[in-house]
């Protein structure tokens, strides 16, 4: 047994007794094993006051306090009112899209399942509802109202998807390919001279980099001139009014690109795009473990 040790043992059987002050035997016992370790220096105080033996016995009494309070603390648990405890964060509520019309969307943290990756938001305000298609969020119904807005997780982008140069005649337009990286896609969107196309910028959603483009269909665009009535980005993805913007943000996720995108008519209260805006700032992304 070593000297520490046995200093330790007297310490605890002091703290067993119980007494309110440190015995003189305790006190000679720590000064005489202190004075034989082979590092004989006296023990200093900040300021070069050497500590003497009432010193010692006062620090002796202020350690058996602090152990005395850790061990209420440790033997009574979180309800004794030593220290706060964290509040548990609640588990976001998973969104199912099977069909469409889901629901609303109480304000609270959701999450969605796109292929391979889990997307994590909040929902801030009322009026939101989850729909399909592969995963729409929206406010209102478009086709009644002009405050619309909505987001979108798109999910993965393939080097086979593409844009349409003409999104009015669709039908028989060229096709732009989206190329093979994020770049690629953000210079496709940007020479698409119909739309109204912002410069591509950089960003980050959920961790992961990638860039920032907004479309903004022409004010002037008469959608009754346009195949079957109907004015398209790219396949499965029509507009719903002039001046409607896309905001885009096209995301590396570890090679792979996924894009996401807000999307409002211009009757959009400033309310609802800085709701937009938010879901997007609170997005967390990750993998989906097999």
């Amino acid at each position: 047994m070593t000297r520490h040790t046995d200093v330790d043992r007297v310490l605890e059987t002091w703290l067993t007794e119980g007494p309110s002050e440190l015995p003189d035997r305790a006190i000679d016992s720590i000064l005489t094993q202190l004075d034989d370790t082979k590092q004989r220096r006296s023990v200093w105080l900040p300021g070069g006051i050497r500590m003497n033996r009432m010193i010692l016995g006062v620090g002796g009494i202020a350690a058996a306090l602090v152990l005395a309070a850790v061990g209420v603390g440790y033997f009574l648990g979180p309800s004794s009112g030593f220290g706060n405890q964290p509040t548990p964060t609640p588990s976001p509520t998973p969104i199912d899209i099977t069909s469409r019309g889901a629901g609303a969307l109480q304000p609270g943290r959701y999450s969605f399942d796109a292929p391979d990756y889990r997307y994590t938001f909040s929902v801030t305000g009322d009026g939101w509802a989850s729909d399909a298609e592969p995963s729409l969020y929206m406010n209102g119904d478009y086709e009644q109202s002009t405050d619309f807005g909505a987001l979108w997780i798109w999910g993965p982008i393939g080097r086979t998807e593409y844009v349409f140069a003409d999104p009015c005649q669709w039908a028989t337009s060229k096709r732009v390919f989206s190329g093979l990286t994020v770049d690629d896609f953000a210079t496709a969107l940007k020479t698409l001279n119909t739309w109204q196309a912002s410069e591509p910028t950089d960003t980050v959603v959920g961790g992961y980099q990638g860039k920032r483009i907004q479309l903004t269909v022409p004010a002037d665009a008469n959608f009754a001139d346009c195949t079957g009535g109907e004015f398209h980005l790219g396949p499965g993805r029509y507009m719903q009014g002039p001046a409607q913007v896309e905001d885009m943000r096209i995301l590396d996720f570890d090679g792979s690109r996924h894009l996401l995108f807000t999307t409002y008519l211009p009757g959009a209260s400033a309310e609802l795009r800085a709701e937009l805006d938010q879901m997007v700032e609170s997005m967390e992304i990750e993998p989906i473990a097999d």
